[in-house]
């Protein structure tokens, strides 16, 4: 066979393959249900302020299908923080960089079509640095005036 030849044969299939997949979607319409469900059973978020997260929603379903993001139950907005925020409607994800105190929340994203919809919460806690607690070793080892002076 020549190049030409197999070039065409591999148009062929892939024309087929997206025949194929079309006519699923519409003998078999679905509303929205998640790619990977295990890594869908994550919802605690732990970040350190200054850091990024990201919170994915990957849906499959008959398209179009539309992700709306909420925080706290309020519709999220580009220009909701400073900084802003992400999304990316394409890879079904939201980023917030330069996480900082005021993001601790509850983010909800709601992946939708016209058969259905499919929902899932990310809770987010922003912890600042942990301190050391002092032992009873640094405490003993401690200068106190009050002691100083007996």
């Amino acid at each position: 066979m020549t190049p030409l030849q197999n070039m065409l044969i591999f148009i062929a299939l892939i024309i087929l393959t997206m025949a194929s997949t079309a006519q699923t979607n519409i003998l078999n319409p679905r509303a929205p249900y998640w790619v990977h469900e295990r890594k869908m059973q994550k919802r605690l978020y732990t970040q350190r302020p200054g850091s990024t997260v990201r919170f994915r929603c990957a849906v499959l379903g008959t398209h179009p299908i539309t992700i709306d993001w909420y925080k706290d139950g309020k519709l999220m907005k580009k220009r909701g923080r400073v900084g802003g925020y992400k999304f990316r409607q394409r890879h079904q994800q939201i980023t917030l960089e330069s996480v900082v105190m005021s993001d601790r929340a509850k983010y909800m994203c709601v992946a939708h079509n016209k058969y259905g919809s499919i929902n899932h919460i990310f809770e987010m806690d922003v912890v600042d640095t942990v301190k050391p607690i002092p032992s009873q070793d640094t405490q003993s080892n401690q200068f106190h005036p009050a002691q100083a002076m007996n």
